[in-house]
């Protein structure tokens, strides 16, 4: 999609924030390599943020990411795969 824009000469503007949603694949990767942030008893720090599925719980428990922690070049990687090309 970001060739097509490009084509007709509009520039992609991505907003990155440090959050995910679980269940998506940035998720899986960030927590298998430990790059989400804990609270004090090991869990992971979240907070609820509404979902994009009408058939799905109001909310989700977005986790942050910890990006000086290696989860920067994870996010740049997926974001350079999805938008650069």
């Amino acid at each position: 999609m970001a060739e097509q824009l490009a084509d007709l000469e509009v520039k992609v503007a991505v907003s990155m924030w440090q959050t995910v949603e679980p269940g998506s694949d940035t998720y899986h990767e960030l927590r298998a390599s430990g790059h989400l942030v804990r609270d004090a008893e090991g869990g992971l720090l979240t907070f609820a943020w509404p979902t994009r599925e009408a058939d799905e719980a109001p909310t989700l428990p977005m986790a942050y990411c910890n990006a000086p922690q290696g989860a920067r070049a994870a996010l740049w990687r997926r974001l350079n795969a999805n938008y650069v090309r």
